[in-house]
């Protein structure tokens, strides 16, 4: 549902039309799409949480948006977490993530800081500064005994040395990348 800032900003600069040749697959290059999708989740009076289960081929990430209720006096929190393709190797062994570790500072500070502050909310694990995974990974939900969302894992591997680690989100109380 909420896609990668980067490529986001890059489909914004265009028109709608021009945003899904670019890429066809997040609901961003469809806004009207995308607003149905979300206020088709705002229908029920007491929804309170909308958790996204995800997927990339490239990447795995955590985002959290909150949105006032159209009728109900609460904010409702989306959740989006997604993870890539567990039998998908990364090009060049992490080479998207040398990408967006030594491009995204750039961007950030010309581009991006303005669409991240009022477009996107991602999710930093407990144990790392990182908040996007290019190496293959695998996430993990667990549910309290509401039924609510607690904690989350994206557990990763890194195919050309078969290292494994696991980072781990707490939702109940999420570091949001500032």
């Amino acid at each position: 549902m909420f896609g990668f800032t980067a490529v986001e900003a890059l489909q914004l600069s265009f028109d709608n039309s021009a945003a899904a040749i670019i890429d066809k697959e997040p609901w961003i290059a469809n806004l009207k799409a995308m607003r149905r999708l979300k206020n088709l989740c705002l229908q029920p009076q007491k929804v309170e949480q909308v958790l996204v289960l995800s997927g990339d081929v490239h990447y795995g990430f955590h985002r959290y948006e909150s949105y006032q209720h159209p009728v109900s006096p609460q904010r409702v929190h989306f959740w989006q977490l997604t993870s890539s393709a567990v039998c998908n190797i990364p090009p060049g062994s992490g080479l998207g993530q040398n990408v967006v570790e030594k491009w995204l500072p750039f961007l950030w500070k010309r581009v991006l800081h303005k669409f991240h502050k009022e477009k996107a909310r991602y999710l930093r694990p407990d144990q790392s500064e990182h908040f996007i995974a290019a190496d293959t990974n695998l996430g993990l939900l667990e549910l309290d005994p509401q039924g609510l969302p607690e904690r989350s894992f994206l557990l990763l591997a890194d195919a050309a040395t078969s290292k494994k680690w696991h980072w781990s989100y707490n939702l109940k109380k999420p570091r949001i990348l500032s």
